[in-house]
């Protein structure tokens, strides 16, 4: 399958969308009901999910310009603690008790030391568990003004940091990715369809107007939105029905296989008709069954596809409906 970006597929599915718009019921090139439906649901699908990731950056980088603000008001709040100790009046402390409440608070030796965010967080939680006990007197614990400011800074700190780790914004990638897999197999799908609308093969001018593998000269590689090198898989060989079960009955099962292909489109031509219609297009089975009505003869034909293109018809069979 191409390696289309996102910008292309919304381009070539929007592209499809406008000329189908523009042709009447009963044209052989006019979309399926079902295929059309994929378009619009894909499309529209892809669309919304890549609109979802510009958010989930810029909310990203929202929060972490939150988490920052945060640990940096932390940061002040612990330079404010260690000062507030080192200014207990040397009267009513010793230097030992002093630097019991400095290595209670985790300033090691009494330095303030380097600061990265991890210290800053675990500073942080460590200043609320200190006991009156341990450091020897409440008076020289932090106060509960510079707790409750710890509290909150570390909430925020803690709310922000799995959003600015780009959680969100990954999730939103995902499922944009997801979407985008998704809408690429439905453009492939059209290609195919477009294909076997006509007898131009993937010369077909309907692929030219969407943009999507426009006609190529001769020797030139398929297989991608904008050529391909030479090479490698090949088209499916000719498709064969190789038998046709139920002739003249209720239900009538084509069965048909093609070397090297992965899926296939069946067209029928009923009686008293002069086209064929695409009644299936890229299925995985080897068979289809239909509900003729009567009359004869009926005929259809299968093709063989894969990611590189369409193989060669099928003969026509023929069968009768219902006696």
């Amino acid at each position: 399958m191409a390696n289309f970006t996102v910008s292309e597929i919304i381009t070539h599915l929007t592209t499809a969308q406008n000329l189908d718009n523009a042709r009447l019921a009963g044209d052989r090139r006019k979309l399926p009901p079902t295929l059309r439906t994929d378009v619009d649901d894909d499309l529209a699908g892809l669309q919304a999910a890549e609109q979802a990731t510009s958010p989930a950056e810029g909310g990203r980088a929202g929060a972490s310009g939150a988490r920052r603000a945060a640990l940096d008001q932390l940061e002040r709040e612990h330079h404010g603690g260690y000062r507030g100790i080192a200014a207990i009046d040397e009267a009513t402390i010793t230097a030992a008790q002093r630097l019991q409440v400095f290595v209670s608070y985790d300033w090691a030796s009494g330095e303030i030391g380097e600061f990265n965010d991890d210290r800053i967080i675990s500073l942080a939680r460590l200043a609320p568990t200190i006991s009156a006990a341990e450091v020897g007197n409440a008076a020289w614990l932090y106060s509960a003004a510079r707790l409750g400011r710890i509290a909150a800074q570390l909430a925020i700190v803690d709310a922000m940091t799995a959003q600015a780790s780009g959680a969100d914004a990954q999730t939103a990638t995902l499922a944009r990715d997801a979407a985008r897999k998704l809408a690429a197999t439905t453009l492939l799908r059209v290609r195919f369809f477009y294909c076997c609308a006509t007898r131009d093969a993937d010369q077909t001018p309907d692929l030219v107007a969407i943009g999507y593998q426009p006609r190529r000269e001769p020797g030139e590689g398929g297989g991608g939105g904008n050529g391909g090198g030479g090479g490698g898989p090949t088209v499916p060989a000719q498709a064969q029905i190789t038998s046709v079960d139920g002739d003249g009955t209720a239900t009538v099962t084509l069965h048909f296989s093609a070397a090297g292909a992965t899926s296939y489109d069946v067209y029928i031509k009923e009686p008293a008709t002069s086209d064929f219609t695409l009644v299936a297009a890229g299925i995985a089975e080897t068979e289809y069954t239909i509900t003729p009505v009567a009359g004869a003869p009926w005929f259809a034909k299968v093709v063989g596809k894969n990611a590189e293109g369409d193989g060669p018809e099928s003969a026509e069979a023929n069968f009768s409906g219902p006696v």
